[in-house]
């Protein structure tokens, strides 16, 4: 047995690609008992995320990665679109990196650690780990939390709502007084309304197809509640609009945005959604500003010795994790893997 990592990310595959492989959390354990069906996994977990879908698992050698990935997607991965493979120590020390926050475009997005914690809780109690899955994914979790304690720039890390907010405010020069339009009621949702209330927008509408859930994010940022068909009725009004639901399919499609709206005002419009909310055809429009999440960015947001800090902190723990923990468990797979790690480099925990 071995541990293994296949992974497709926004540096590999475009948005359009990623949306096929991914899977909605409510979705996940249904998508894990099927896998196992198919595939010999001694366990498993899927973190599938807004830039990345990746399957950690435990299972023999011969297994091949790459059908396992195609499998979520109920076809294969077309081979233009590279796979990143990891297995062993290395792919141990991915994980951890990631619930770090250290393989994410927006460097620290404090989302993530959430995300793997999601995912491993979800795989857990759906019986789809084993216990040196359980392991590592504790060992990533406990990791993660160590980088943004020991780091005070990782305490408040940025977000892709952060991001997405700070981008629509130097494009319209400012939020007072705009009408803003988030669509969704869910944490990306809560994140936006936050992050436009920092900004100073005080002309915020909430839409939602389920209005309690709409009233209710409402209310905790004094914003207006909206159903959608009345989103749909006020198009005229919007100057920005957020759009972050978790539909299977688009929300704003080119013929009702071109049907409802009649003014020439520019309108500028963020899809942080996957798969995505906003139809693509929209960004061809008169006065319409189109971003979606491969295009949402928020620079260098710590210098360079600061992240390399932490990733030195985060090679150390998983060095000590085989070189450790993995010895004293007296599993077959950690002292296995043992011979190979003791070259490494002695570290303290």
């Amino acid at each position: 047995m071995s541990f293994f990592l296949v992974g497709i990310n926004n540096r590999s595959a475009p948005l359009e690609v990623r949306e096929r492989f991914f899977v909605a959390s409510k979705d996940l354990e249904e998508t894990l008992a099927s896998v196992r069906r198919h595939w010999p996994l001694k366990g498993a977990v899927i973190l599938s995320t807004c830039n990345r879908v990746e399957v950690y698992c435990e299972a023999d050698n011969s297994i091949h990665l790459k059908d396992l990935l195609g499998f979520l997607a109920s076809r294969p991965l077309l081979e233009k679109y590279e796979t990143y493979e990891k297995e062993g120590r290395s792919a141990v020390e991915h994980l951890f990196s990631v619930a770090s926050g250290l393989e994410s475009d927006i460097v620290g997005e404090k989302e993530i650690l959430g995300q793997v914690r999601q995912a491993y809780l979800i795989a857990r109690q759906a019986g789809a780990t084993s216990p040196f899955v359980n392991a590592v994914f504790e060992r990533a979790i406990f990791a993660g939390k160590l980088a943004r304690r020991k780091f005070d720039l990782f305490q408040e890390g940025p977000s892709i709502a952060g991001a997405a907010v700070e981008n629509a405010r130097v494009l319209s020069a400012g939020l007072e007084g705009k009408n803003i339009f988030i669509l969704g009621a869910g944490l990306v949702a809560a994140a936006l309304a936050k992050e436009c209330a920092l900004n100073g927008a005080s002309c915020v509408f909430v839409a939602n197809r389920t209005i309690a859930r709409a009233k209710e994010l409402a209310a905790r940022f004094d914003a207006a509640a909206l159903r959608f068909d009345e989103f749909y009725d006020r198009l005229d009004e919007a100057d920005i609009i957020f759009c972050a639901t978790a539909s299977k399919h688009f929300v704003l499609k080119k013929d009702i945005f071109q049907g409802n709206r009649h003014t020439e005002k520019g309108v500028i419009i963020f899809d942080l959604a996957l798969p995505r909310d906003v139809e693509p055809d929209i960004r061809g429009l008169r006065g319409v500003r189109l971003f979606d999440l491969d295009q949402i960015s928020s620079g260098d947001n710590y210098s360079r010795p600061v992240t390399d800090e932490i990733r030195a902190l985060i090679a150390s723990k998983a060095e000590y994790f085989f070189k450790r923990y993995l010895w004293r468990s007296g599993s077959e797979y950690g002292q296995a893997r043992w011979q190979e790690s003791r070259p490494l480099r002695p570290c303290l925990s």
